[in-house]
């Protein structure tokens, strides 16, 4: 797997625009994969998740992974960062390779990650006349415990489970919850105008976490936790715990 760090120049009007509309960052990651494999889901193919991340200082970072290496050539003039005085002297676009890292990890291994996530619940699943369930429609998760309720869930099902970091006991202390509000865009007809809209709750969520089934916990890693895969939402990260 591959893990690309763009640090991007959010002056640039084409860095506006995608912020503005998650689908035109989508179609933006996506044209540095040319090589796309399927043309039912190319995202899902080639293993490609993504994310957005500001600094405290206001950087904007854009982190994409992918089964396949990438081509940032197409970006536009002006779309990235250039570099600055006594900067940390890695290329900007960066690109790592990510194998060695997930053959080295372990179950009761414990890791800081970071999620941004699209928590959310269906409602309408009813059962009609014909005994068929109704697949229902998502809507977003507001509430803290709710959040966390849905992050825990997701830890059962894909090998892993929090850590209480701060506090010695309070359920929400597992993991810090910042809240980003809502993430938008527009769904495009086949002409390439706007048909429908595209709303997210989006959450970030940071904190510790134990591996404890380490095969579920490597496809988490590489296929993503929740929806909205494909506009920005699902990578998880991980770092050594200090």
């Amino acid at each position: 797997m591959f893990l690309s760090r763009l640090k991007l120049d959010h002056r640039n009007p084409q860095v506006l625009r995608d912020l503005r509309d998650v689908n035109a960052m989508h179609q933006r990651v996506m044209r540095a994969f040319p090589q796309k494999v399927s043309a039912v889901n190319p995202r899902e193919s080639l293993g490609i998740l993504y994310r957005l991340d500001k600094s405290r200082e206001g950087q904007l970072t854009l982190l994409v992974q992918s089964s396949a290496p990438p081509d940032w050539t197409s970006l536009p003039a002006g779309y990235l960062t250039l570099p600055q005085p006594f900067d940390d002297a890695v290329p900007n676009p960066a690109l790592r390779v990510l194998d060695e890292s997930l053959a080295n990890l372990a179950g009761g291994q414990r890791l800081r990650f970071r999620l941004r996530a699209n928590p959310t619940k269906k409602v309408d699943t009813k059962t009609g006349p014909d005994g068929k369930k109704k697949n229902g429609r998502r809507i977003a998760l507001t509430n803290s415990e709710d959040r966390i309720a849905w992050l825990e869930r997701k830890g059962e099902q894909h090998g892993f489970k929090l850590v209480d970091v701060e506090f010695s006991t309070g359920r929400s202390s597992a993991v810090l919850d910042l809240t980003e509000g809502r993430a938008t865009g527009n769904r495009l007809s086949p002409d390439g105008k706007p048909a429908s809209g595209l709303t997210f709750g989006s959450v970030v969520f940071e904190g510790l976490l134990e591996v404890s089934e380490r095969g579920l916990f490597v496809e988490a890693l590489k296929h993503g936790i929740g929806s909205g895969k494909a506009f920005g939402f699902g990578l998880l990260s991980i770092a050594p715990a200090e």
